[in-house]
């Protein structure tokens, strides 16, 4: 089975540092200080602010700002504690405010990271370009592992 090559990631919208993978959104249904917000379980390249109580609107929580570790853009926060029970889900994940990143392999990217590169799981050859596929929906069942899926594509890789 192909997968992409490299992982989808956010980077800050300013200077393009990466600070989040997009495996690591747990929801985009959140609401940040100027509009929708990203919920992740983890964060790289930044920092944290002082820890402040921040009266929200599921209730009051321990939070700390998250800056760019490079040129110290405010991203979004940190959830240190929630007092509310239903809230506990949120303690050590981050919010990261959609206006303040962006996905690093968008197209607007394309052009710093490359084309995007489907490889094979077990031995990571590359096997084609993902704006070689034509279509994704061929499916044939495997006997011994479930589905496996297969791209029809260019030839020309």
């Amino acid at each position: 089975m192909a997968e992409l090559a490299e992982p989808r990631v956010y980077s800050c919208r300013h200077c393009r540092n990466r600070v989040c993978l997009h495996d690591d959104i747990i929801s985009k249904a959140f609401q940040g200080r100027n509009g929708c917000a990203f919920l992740s379980s983890h964060a790289m390249n930044i920092t944290t602010g002082a820890k402040e109580d921040r009266q929200f609107m599921t209730g009051l929580h321990t939070v700390a700002d998250i800056h760019c570790r490079d040129c110290r853009e405010v991203l979004g926060w940190k959830y240190e504690r929630a007092y509310e029970e239903s809230q506990k889900y949120k303690e050590g994940k981050f919010i990261f405010e959609k206006d303040k990143i962006v996905q690093k392999n968008s197209r607007e990217m394309a052009e710093l990271v490359g084309p995007r590169v489907y490889s094979c799981r077990h031995c990571r050859n590359h096997v084609c370009l993902h704006d070689d596929i034509i279509s994704k929906a061929f499916q044939v069942n495997n006997f011994t592992q479930g589905r496996i899926i297969y791209f029809l594509f260019l030839g020309h890789y």
